[in-house]
């Protein structure tokens, strides 16, 4: 098994890694980015589908708090954010309302990666305390 720092190469046939990039992004850089995006996105359901499956907590009670914790972030994000009226002049190309979008959404993406991160950790420790 490889460690978290170790680098895995996997061999897919290009029929899924062209299905993974249409729902997830076509804009993503690269094949890989958009597999591990993929990846990730269903070990943290299956993640999700775990706990649930543990807590007496039901569907309809899990899905409200996820919502009321998103809505506290982004409430959290916007009242941290310092608001300057005088701003830049809004994008006039796609190329550069994407750049705009991905300067703007740099430290959510940080948050995001760093919340996996923990998530995947959290993952580890309920593996190791159900083996």
């Amino acid at each position: 098994m490889a460690s978290e720092s170790d680098k895995v190469t996997v061999a897919l046939d290009a029929t899924i890694v062209a299905d993974v990039r249409r729902v997830v992004d076509p804009s993503v850089e690269s094949d890989a980015a958009a597999v591990e995006r993929a990846l990730n996105a269903y070990m943290l359901g299956r993640l999700v589908d775990t706990t649930q499956a543990c807590s007496d907590l039901a569907a309809a009670d899990a899905e409200h708090m996820a919502y009321d914790e998103v809505h506290a972030q982004r409430r959290k994000g916007r009242d941290d954010a310092p608001h300057d009226p005088t701003g830049p002049p809004p994008p006039v190309s796609a190329s550069e309302l994407v750049r705009a979008l991905r300067e703007r959404n740099a430290p959510r993406r940080a948050e995001v990666l760093r919340r996996v991160a923990s998530l995947r950790r959290l993952a580890e420790r309920l593996r190791k305390a159900a083996g």
